[in-house]
């Protein structure tokens, strides 16, 4: 999928985006994102042990913990345990262990959509649920990500840039994606709660001679074309926030308490006590930045801006 000097390679195996190739300040295309060099290591990712990273790839039904790995909704649901005591990405058979299938390409408007359907009780969800991801390339440099789910009548599509994030609930009958009807045994409400989890590092992925060959020829490419690998690590990126408010997660146990802590007002205690100035990256200004080292090395508990 190209547009432009603009990249990307999908796996149909959790939907996953593998590379996306993108031009830097000097002009030189670079891979930002971070993945495996080799596509049988992403199923590999499915065996016992794992580390299983989720690189790249759509995470459902929901995204995050679910505590006790059971939720109430009309009634009690039991989930499958994928995380300790907890629900994980949607359990062990989540969305980014499954095949995927590609229902839609358009090398004129780069973009191609992919469809998945979770069966009712699948990992202990109630429901069947449709699900069909877009990835699309602009000619503005963007890569956008369109999600809808459906079950029953209603679909809800998000929408994610690389700068912007929005929300609607469109009507069933105006959508361009109309996903299909299933039966009335299968209508039980759900939860569902979907995200794309790709690794950035915005200096580029040093990639295998190998794999860069295996990305110019899925893409479509030229087949000699070279890419000029940068050596930063994601600490030295810097970044601004327009708020020092974050989500408090348990001391020992890593899921939100539902508190919204303030990093302007010290609270001796909470979760985050000792690391504000770490977690803090507002500023009078956005071009007074800070790095994201200092905080992915000191902050404990192995979650570093995991709030």
């Amino acid at each position: 999928m190209t547009e432009r000097v603009l990249s990307a390679t999908i796996l149909t195996y959790g939907a996953t985006l593998t590379h996306l190739t993108y031009p830097d300040r000097w002009d030189q295309p670079q891979d930002v994102v971070l993945g495996f060099d080799c596509w049988q290591d992403y199923l590999a990712q499915a065996e016992p042990g794992a580390l299983n990273p989720y690189f790249g790839c759509i995470i459902g039904r929901t995204a995050s913990r679910i505590a006790h790995a059971s939720f109430e909704l009309e009634n009690k649901h039991t989930l499958q345990v994928s995380n300790g005591l907890d629900c994980h990405h949607g359990g062990p058979l989540g969305f980014d262990k499954q095949h995927w299938t590609t229902i839609a390409t358009n090398p004129d408007d780069p973009s191609v959509i992919l469809e998945l359907v979770s069966p009712h009780r699948q990992n202990g969800y109630p429901g069947r649920l449709v699900t069909r991801v877009k990835y699309l390339l602009t000619r503005d440099g963007e890569l956008i990500v369109e999600y809808w789910a459906q079950l029953g009548s209603t679909t809800t599509t998000t929408t994610t840039t690389t700068t912007t994030t929005t929300t609607t609930i469109e009507d069933p009958e105006e959508s361009k994606h109309d996903l299909t009807r299933v039966m009335d045994t299968d209508l039980h409400s759900t939860i569902v709660s979907l995200t794309n989890h790709t690794y950035w590092n915005l200096d580029g992925v040093l990639n295998s001679h190998k794999d860069q060959k295996q990305e110019q020829s899925t893409a479509g490419e030229e087949k000699d074309r070279v890419i000029i690998p940068n050596h930063c690590s994601v600490k030295d990126h810097t970044l601004w926030l327009s708020t020092s408010k974050l989500v408090e997660l348990g001391s020992s146990h890593p899921i939100p308490t539902g508190k919204i802590l303030d990093l302007k007002q010290k609270e001796v205690g909470s979760s985050v006590s000792g690391y504000e100035e770490l977690l803090d990256f507002t500023s009078p200004t956005s071009n007074i930045t800070k790095r994201l080292g200092p905080g992915l090395d000191q902050i404990p508990g192995g979650y570093g801006y995991d709030h």
